[in-house]
Order: structure tokens, then sequence, then C-alpha cells
């Protein structure tokens, strides 16, 4: 039973974290894409006709947590560790 409520435990906060990590990846790519739009336009809203300038990035943010948190996980199980 405790074994099964750390591993919930563990999904749920790598899931938090790719969720907090994707939403701040957004915000950024929003933020320099209206930066650089009004610095080169004089628009902030040039970019915003490419959506995927904006959720590639956020969508890369959101998967990277789960990827290292994965990666580290079968590193951790592949060999015997030593406690």
């Amino acid at each position: 039973m405790l074994k099964i409520l750390g591993t919930m435990l563990k999904l749920l906060g790598t899931l938090a974290l790719m969720v907090a990590s994707g939403i701040v990846t957004l915000a950024v790519a929003v933020v320099i894409l209206m930066i650089v739009g009004l610095r080169l336009y004089d628009n902030y809203e040039y970019y915003g006709k490419y959506p995927a300038l904006f959720f590639g990035p956020a969508a890369i943010g959101f998967l990277t947590p789960g990827v290292v948190v994965w990666y580290l996980h079968k590193r951790g199980t592949r060999k015997g560790r030593s406690e």
C-alpha cells in the first residue's frame, strides 16, 4: 500500500511539474514574441498569427520534466543500488 502511495505521489508531482513548466514556457515565448514584434514591426500582435511559435516551445517545456524524470527512474533501476 505504501509503495502504491509513493508511486502515485511521484506521478502527481511529475505531472504538476510538467504543467507548471509548460505554462512558464508558454508565457516566456509569448512575451519574447511580443517584444520582437514590437521592436521590428511596431505591432506586438504580429506573431500572433503563427501559433506554432508559442505552442511549440510550450509543448517542449511540458514534455521535458517528464522525460527527465523517466530517464532518471530508468537509470536508477537498471542496475542494483548501493544502500
